[in-house]
């Protein structure tokens, strides 16, 4: 028996039904976002929308490593077949006039390659989130802040913000060993933390100046992007401290922010 109407009201609890499942798809992908600590306070700036197998991501991000953090987060989600990342990154300069891969015969050459990269500057890449070390605190004291945050390492600030050194894994490492020198024991600190951070047992309590880093390398954001990864390949460092005229640091730029940055425009 026909009954008039009931067709339609299938069809709108069938979109019903697939409108839900978005939302859930959309919900799921915002909950991994947000469990990134690089990620939380740029979340405001980032629209997520599914459709038909396809999760787009719109807005801006500060870095191509957000952007590549965000593209990695996101891989494997349930529902999804293919992430349309259209994340802009903000501090990028002249980008723009480049051909993406489609425009070139068999995808990007290593003459545009190498254009883009020359026209990047340390500000493209670089983490903005910077996480300081007192140079008044004490090891046990930073040792806790560099795990709390997730980070192997960190600028030395002293009382006015300035920075004059630099605090990484390496120089736990060195204390500790320091401490075993007189004993039988040879073992230097495990790296057992859930995080990967470094964990350090019955650390002394001298202060962070002591036994900190003071040959700091520092670099300007506006410095080419070739330029911070010489320093960093010459100097055999895994990160550069950017500072501002007055020495108070803006950013940090790791070799892993440089990777990033070229899977991005790989990717893009």
């Amino acid at each position: 028996m026909f009954i008039p109407g009931k067709k339609d009201r299938s069809f709108s609890n069938l979109r019903g039904s697939i409108q839900r499942q978005d939302e859930e798809i959309v919900a799921s992908a915002q909950w991994r976002l947000e469990r990134h600590h690089s990620l939380k306070d740029h979340l405001n700036s980032l629209k997520l929308s599914f459709h038909s197998g396809t999760l787009r991501v719109t807005g801006q991000l500060p870095s191509y490593y957000l952007k590549q953090v965000l593209q990695t987060a996101l891989r494997d989600l349930t529902g999804v077949d293919r992430v349309d990342n259209r994340i802009a990154v903000t501090s990028s300069k002249g980008l723009s006039n480049f051909p993406s891969k489609s425009d070139t015969l068999g995808g990007i050459s290593m003459i545009i390659l190498s254009d883009r990269l020359s026209q990047l500057r340390v500000a493209d890449a670089m983490t903005r989130d910077v996480v300081s070390v007192s140079a008044n605190s004490t090891m046990a004291e930073a040792a806790d802040e560099l795990s709390q945050q997730h980070v192997t390492g960190a600028p030395v600030v002293d009382e006015h913000g300035k920075c004059i050194g630099v605090l990484s894994g390496s120089d736990f490492i060195r204390l500790k060993a320091e401490e075993l020198e007189d004993t039988d024991k040879r073992h230097v600190p495990s790296f057992q933390h859930p995080e990967g951070c470094y964990g350090v047992d019955d650390v002394m309590h001298d202060l962070v100046r002591s036994r900190m880093s003071p040959a700091v390398q520092t670099i300007n954001e506006n410095t080419p992007l070739m330029t911070a990864a010489r320093c960093l390949c010459y100097e055999h460092i895994h990160r550069l401290v950017v500072v501002d005229k007055h020495s108070k640091p803006v950013g940090v730029l790791t070799s892993l922010d440089l990777v990033a940055t070229l899977i991005a425009i790989f990717e893009e």
